[in-house]
C-alpha cells in the first residue's frame, strides 16, 4: 500500500489545526464577538480597589483573569455538548441547522485550549498511521512515514512543553501571590499604625490643652484670692 503522494503529507502536516490559537475565548451570548480576550483594564483594577477592602494583588489579578478565561472555554463547551444534542435530533430546520453548526465552529475555535491542542496532535497522528499501515507499504513509504511522525512527536512534544510552562507560570503567580499579599498586609499595619501614632499625638496634645487650661484656670483664681484678701486687710 503506497502513500498517496508527496505532496499530500506535506500538506496533511502543515495543517494549521495543529497548532490552534490558545489566546481566543467564546462569548456565548455574542459569537460574533469571538475574538474577545478576558483582561482587566486599569480602571477596572482601581474600582476593585475601591470596591474591596482587602487589596488585590497583581499576581491575583492576573490570576483571576486566567480563572475567568478557563470558565468562559468550559461554558463554551458546554453550549457544544448542547449543540450536538440538538444536531441529533431530526425536528430542526435546514436553516437551523446550518445556524447550529456556524455557531458549534466558532465556539470550538474560541474554546481550544494546551490540554485540547495536545490531544488533537495525539489523533491526527493515530488516524495517520490507521492510514498508512507501514508494515503494507516499500521502503521509500517507510521513509516518508518515519518522518511525519518525528514530525507529529516534535509538535506533541511542544505542545506538552507549552502546558508545563503555563502550569509553572501559574504556580509562579500563587507564589508570587502570597509574598504580594504579605507585603500588602505589612503596608497596610504599618499605615493603621502610624494613624493610631497620629490619633495618639492629636489626644496627647488635646490632654495638654487642657491640662493647661486647667492650670491658668487655677492661677486665676489663686490671684482673685490674692487681691480679695489684700482689700480685706486694708
Amino acid at each position: 500500500m503506497r502513500i498517496d503522494s508527496a505532496r499530500q503529507t506535506i500538506r496533511f502536516l502543515q495543517d494549521k489545526s495543529i497548532q490552534p490559537d490558545s489566546k481566543k475565548v467564546c462569548s456565548l451570548n455574542k459569537p460574533e464577538n469571538i475574538n474577545f480576550k478576558v483582561t482587566i483594564s486599569d480602571e477596572g483594577k482601581q474600582l476593585s480597589r475601591k470596591l474591596n477592602t482587602d487589596v488585590v494583588s497583581a499576581s491575583g489579578e492576573e490570576l483571576n483573569a486566567i480563572k475567568e478565561e478557563k470558565e468562559y472555554r468550559k461554558e463554551c463547551k458546554e453550549r457544544i455538548k448542547g449543540i450536538d444534542d440538538i444536531l441529533s435530533k431530526d425536528d430542526i430546520t435546514d436553516k437551523e441547522r446550518n445556524k447550529l453548526l456556524d455557531e458549534k465552529k466558532l465556539l470550538e475555535k474560541s474554546s481550544w485550549d494546551s490540554e485540547d491542542a495536545l490531544y488533537d496532535a495525539y489523533k491526527k497522528k493515530r488516524d495517520f498511521n490507521k492510514r498508512h499501515n507501514i508494515d503494507e507499504c516499500n521502503s521509500g513509504d517507510r521513509l516518508i512515514i518515519d518522518k511525519v511522525n518525528t514530525f507529529f512527536d516534535r509538535i506533541i512534544q511542544e505542545k506538552k512543553d507549552v502546558i508545563s510552562r503555563e502550569n509553572e507560570h501559574e504556580q509562579s503567580l500563587r507564589r508570587n501571590q502570597i509574598q504580594e499579599t504579605a507585603d500588602i498586609e505589612l503596608e497596610k499595619q504599618k499605615a493603621n499604625k502610624n494613624e493610631m501614632n497620629m490619633d495618639s499625638v492629636d489626644k496627647n496634645v488635646e490632654q495638654l490643652e487642657e491640662t493647661t487650661d486647667l492650670l491658668n484656670l487655677v492661677e486665676k483664681s489663686a490671684a482673685e484670692n490674692n487681691d480679695s484678701k489684700s482689700n480685706r486687710i486694708m
